[in-house]
């Protein structure tokens, strides 16, 4: 790894099922919390209610029209964007909620038409409506009650199956969400999490990186959880900047870090953790508290969750 290490957050939804995070204050914040050339990535939700995601870094990168004189913008083939002042990468993303897991895949352009996702797909499904596309794709959350342990462990045992898992770019062995002790879905999700990683890692993908994401929904959560690889430039070798080259380098840093896995870190500190857990109420009483409520008052509708 003969390049510098830059901060990755690429598991960050900006809001809770609607997309809540200003250009300017985005920048502030990972410039602070990540320092420079950080890599972040403006996550939508693919579910049975949007199953090609909800655009959520389409309306991210339309918000800094009002903000021209304050930012330079360059538009990465639609993949990301690249913001000066301080050399921030900005990723389009789509968590897929599949009927066997979730795969975050990080890089498509922006129309994310092609990916299918929703409780009705599976991890074939997806990665057949991907075909022919550029992507990273992350498993996350895997030990959580409703994640792909299951279907993991299962591709590890089977070499059919085994090209799902070298599709994969990194796995996520701690989710900051997952440290909430408490529903019972959660117990332990990281620590078994590690274990599948080191079996899927050692068995089939020796590429597959060990990943540190925080799953957050606040800007609160924005950049205080992340993973430290080496610094993907996202332009190519004349020095222009290139959504492919970019996407290429991105994927070529996490390989670095899979290929070191058994040095990576792989355990969230004391902070991170306590992140996690904030922000897992946060998020949990929105959706059990506020929402039902703003729903029976009236402020919002079905299209707005």
């Amino acid at each position: 790894m003969d390049q510098p290490l830059v901060w990755a957050d690429l598991h960050h939804h900006l809001g809770t099922n609607t997309y809540r995070g200003p250009f300017d204050r985005v920048m502030d914040i990972v410039r602070k919390r990540m320092g420079p050339k950080a890599v972040i990535a403006v996550v939508s939700t693919g579910d049975d209610r949007c199953p090609h995601g909800d655009r959520r870094f389409e309306k991210f990168a339309d918000s800094f029209k009002c903000l021209r004189k304050k930012y330079d913008v360059y538009d990465l083939g639609g993949r990301a964007l690249f913001v000066q002042p301080g050399d921030i990468t900005v990723y389009n993303a789509v968590e897929a909620e599949l009927g066997d897991g979730s795969v975050l895949i990080v890089g498509l352009q922006r129309d994310t038409s092609d990916l299918i996702s929703g409780r009705g797909v599976t991890h074939e499904g997806l990665f057949q409506s991907l075909e022919g596309l550029s992507y990273a794709a992350f498993e996350v959350h895997p030990c959580h009650k409703h994640g792909s342990e299951k279907f993991l462990k299962e591709a590890i045992n089977k070499p059919a199956l085994h090209c799902y898992i070298q599709r994969l770019t990194g796995m996520e062995v701690f989710n900051g969400e997952a440290c909430l002790p408490y529903p019972w879905e959660y117990r332990g999700a990281n620590e078994d999490a590690y274990y599948l990683f080191l079996e899927a890692h050692d068995q089939v993908n020796s590429d597959l990186a060990p990943v540190i994401f925080g799953d957050g929904h606040t800007l609160f959560e924005l950049g205080r959880i992340s993973t430290q690889i080496p610094y993907p430039a996202p332009y190519g070798a004349r020095g222009l900047f290139n959504g492919d080259e970019a996407l290429k380098n991105l994927k070529a840093s996490f390989a670095a870090l899979g290929r070191e896995a058994h040095k990576a870190r792989t355990e969230g500190s004391l902070l991170e953790k306590a992140v996690g857990v904030l922000g897992a109420i946060h998020h949990g009483a929105y959706l059990m508290a506020y929402r039902p409520l703003a729903m029976k008052r009236g402020w919002m509708t079905e299209k707005d969750w």
